[in-house]
């Protein structure tokens, strides 16, 4: 299960993903599942700003969005990297296995379109340069294609002049000679 960690109260929820305004300072939209609403993955929190040559340069930040995020909460700013917007929590559950092997930490923070607005203005570029790692495009996720079943199909019976003869090849033929 994925819990943010901050000084004061963590809750999760079974989805995996921090609820609650106490949950997260940085995180004051939404508290519980609404319509409109996505989830992001949380990779950095600190009370300080986060440098971006510190960021590894990865192939996914070119798919989805990363911004940071400021909020003052008791009189503490907290800064917050993040990717985002996955409208499923599985899907960003899987993203952040994938950048826990780059993050300490990455967790998911459920958001609303408000945020998603927002972090238009707040893009971040990661500078730091981790060498050829491949390419990765895309992380798709999807369920397996359904296999066809076999459909039976009534075999046609000859009939008339040409019952004793089944091939297709045969027939065809044959009809040239009529």
């Amino acid at each position: 299960m994925n819990a943010v960690h901050t000084p004061s109260r963590t809750r999760t929820s079974s989805a995996g993903a921090a609820t609650g305004a106490d949950a997260d300072p940085t995180k004051s939209e939404i508290s519980g599942s609404q319509p409109g609403s996505s989830y992001v993955v949380q990779l950095a929190l600190s009370g300080a700003a986060i440098d971006p040559v510190a960021i590894p340069h990865l192939d996914i930040f070119d798919v989805y969005r990363l911004y940071s995020k400021i909020a003052v909460a008791d009189g503490v700013a907290r800064h917050a990297i993040r990717l985002g917007f996955f409208k499923e929590a599985r899907i960003a559950r899987t993203v952040a296995r994938y950048l826990g092997a780059y993050f300490e930490s990455p967790t998911i923070v459920q958001v609303g379109a408000s945020e998603e607005a927002r972090a238009a203005n707040h893009l971040l570029v990661a500078l730091k340069d981790i060498g050829a790692s491949g390419r990765h495009a895309v992380i798709e996720l999807s369920t397996p294609r359904a296999m066809p079943t076999q459909a039976r199909v009534a075999e046609s019976k000859p009939s008339g002049r040409y019952a004793a003869r089944t091939s297709l090849w045969l027939r065809l033929i044959n009809s040239l000679h009529l």
